[in-house]
C-alpha cells in the first residue's frame, strides 16, 4: 500500500511536470501578442482569444484508454485549463476566471528583448489529465498488487514453514523440560541439525544424560552405604544375640570382635562425613605456607616398618629441596599422603614393591606413589576417585576397604588447586601421581 501511494504521488508529479511544461506553447503565443501590442491590452478580459490560446496548448483528451476512464480525466483537464490566469509582472490579472480561495503557482512569460512581460498563474493539478496516464498507472498499480499479493503468500508459505521448522524443537525442548522436571531422565530429543537449535537440543541430551547417570550413581551411592553399613550391624547384632542366647561367652575375645566391627562401622561413618564436608565446601583448611619436603619425610619414618612387616619394600626418594614450599592444610596434606601409602601397602601382593618419589620444578611439586601388582584394568583407572567404587567385585570389606579413600584424597588435592591422576606403574601396580602449584613468597 506504501509503495502504491509512493508510486501515485511520484507519477503524478510527474505527469503535472509534463503538463506544466504545455503552458511554454500559451507564453509563446503571449510572446508572439506581446510582439503587436506591447501593453497586452487587447489580451484584457478578452476570454475568447483567451480560450484560442488555451486550447492551442491543450487537445482533446486522449480516446487511448477505456471509456470508463475518459470521462474522469476529460473532467480534470478542464478544470485545470479553465483555471489559466494571464497575469502581468506585478500578478494582477489580465483576463481569465480567478479563484479567490485557490492556491496558485505562477509561470513566467519572458520576451527576448524586454524579459518578463507577464506570468501564468496555474493550479496544480490533483489527478491526471490524460486518460492514457490513468489507464498506465491503473495498470501499473494492478500489476504492483498481482506480484505483492504472490510475494505475500509466499512469505506466507515460508514463514510457515520457517516457524514449523523452528516452534517443532522448541515445543519438544518443552515437553522433554517436563518430563526431565519429573523425573523422566530418559527422555531425548532427536533433532539433528548443525545450528543453534541443534546445537540447544545437543545440550538438551547431554543434560539429561548427565542427570541420568547423577540419579544412577545417587541410587548406587545409596545401596552400596546401605551394604556397607548393614554387615558390620549384622555381625554385631549375631554376636549380641549369641551372647544373649548364651551360645557365645561374653568374653574378652568376643568383645573385642564386636570392637572392630564397631571400630570399621565408625571409620566408614567418618569417612562419609568428611567426604560430605568436602562436597559442601565445608572441610576446614588452616592454609599456610610450610615445606613439603618436611611432609615426605615424616612417611618415612612411619611407614617404612610397617611395610617390612607385611614383607613389601617401601622406598622413598625425596628429591625437594629443604625450602621447597607448599601453600596447604599440614594436616590434610599428611592425611592425603597416609591414605595414598596406606592404601599401596594395603592392595600390594607380597612379596612387593612400593616406592614414592618427590621432585620439584619452578612451578610445580610432583609427588608419585607406585607399586607392584596386583594391577588396576584400564576400564576402572579412570574410576578409582569414585566414591565406594572399589576393583575387587567382592563386598569383602577385610579386602576391598571402605571405596572413600581416593575420594577424599582427591578432594583434598582440588582443595589445593593440585591434580591427582592414576595410571599403571612399571612396578606392575598402580601409580598415584600428584601435581601441586609451588608456593612463593
Amino acid at each position: 500500500m506504501l509503495t502504491q501511494l509512493s508510486m501515485r504521488s511520484g507519477f503524478l508529479n510527474y505527469v503535472t511536470s509534463q503538463t506544466v511544461n504545455k503552458l511554454e506553447y500559451i507564453a509563446d503565443d503571449i510572446v508572439e501578442l506581446h510582439g503587436i501590442d506591447p501593453s497586452l491590452n487587447g489580451m484584457h478580459n478578452n476570454t475568447l482569444v483567451w480560450k484560442k490560446i488555451r486550447n492551442h496548448a491543450y487537445k482533446n483528451v486522449s480516446l487511448d484508454a477505456p471509456p470508463e476512464n475518459q470521462k474522469s480525466a476529460y473532467t480534470h483537464q478542464f478544470n485545470f485549463v479553465e483555471s489559466l490566469l494571464l497575469v502581468d509582472q506585478n500578478k494582477k490579472l489580465i483576463v481569465g476566471d480567478e479563484k479567490p480561495d485557490a492556491n496558485y503557482f505562477y509561470h513566467e512569460i519572458n520576451a527576448k528583448n524586454t524579459g518578463l512581460i507577464a506570468y501564468i498563474a496555474y493550479i496544480k493539478p490533483s489527478d491526471f489529465l490524460q486518460s492514457i496516464d490513468h489507464h498506465f498507472l491503473t495498470q501499473q498499480l494492478r500489476s504492483l498488487a498481482t506480484i505483492s499479493i504472490g510475494v505475500a503468500l509466499v512469505s506466507l508459505a515460508v514463514v510457515l514453514l520457517l516457524s514449523r521448522w523452528l516452534i517443532n524443537p522448541l515445543i519438544a525442548l518443552s515437553r522433554s523440560a517436563k518430563k526431565l522436571a519429573a523425573g523422566e531422565f530418559d527422555v531425548r530429543i532427536n533433532h539433528h541439525s548443525k545450528d543453534e537449535l541443534g546445537l540447544l537440543c545437543r545440550n538438551f541430551n547431554e543434560l539429561a544424560n548427565t542427570l541420568s547417570a547423577n540419579e544412577k550413581s545417587r541410587k548406587q551411592w545409596v545401596a552400596d552405604i546401605s551394604h556397607e553399613m548393614r554387615t558390620p550391624l549384622a555381625v554385631v547384632k549375631a554376636q549380641i544375640e549369641a551372647m544373649q542366647d548364651g551360645i557365645r561367652e561374653t568374653n574378652q575375645e568376643n568383645l573385642g570382635i564386636l570392637k572392630d566391627k564397631i571400630d570399621s562401622l565408625s571409620i566408614l561413618i567418618n569417612d562419609l562425613y568428611e567426604l560430605s564436608l568436602s562436597d559442601l565446601g565445608a572441610l576446614s583448611y588452616n592454609k599456610e605456607a610450610l615445606p613439603f619436603y618436611e611432609l615426605i619425610e615424616h612417611i618415612k619414618d612411619d611407614f617404612v616398618f610397617r611395610a617390612e612387616q607385611k614383607s613389601l619394600t617401601l622406598t622413598i626418594d625425596n628429591k625437594l629441596a629443604h625450602n621447597t614450599c607448599i601453600f596447604g592444610d599440614a594436616n590434610r596434606l599428611m592425611q592425603l599422603l597416609i591414605n595414598l601409602v596406606e592404601n599401596a601397602i594395603h592392595y600390594t601382593d607380597t612379596p612387593g614393591k612400593i616406592h614414592v618419589e618427590a621432585t620439584a620444578n619452578a612451578a610445580s611439586i610432583q609427588v608419585v606413589v607406585e607399586d607392584s601388582k596386583p594391577g588396576v584394568s584400564e576400564d576402572k583407572l579412570e574410576k578409582i576417585f569414585e566414591r565406594l567404587f572399589r576393583v575387587e567385585s567382592s563386598r569383602n570389606r577385610n579386602t576391598g576397604g571402605s571405596g572413600l579413600g581416593l575420594s577424599i584424597c582427591k578432594n583434598i588435592v582440588e582443595a589445593h588447586e593440585g591434580r591427582i591422576k592414576a595410571s599403571h606403574s612399571p612396578l606392575g601396580g598402580l601409580r598415584i601421581t600428584l601435581v601441586f602449584p609451588v608456593h612463593t613468597s
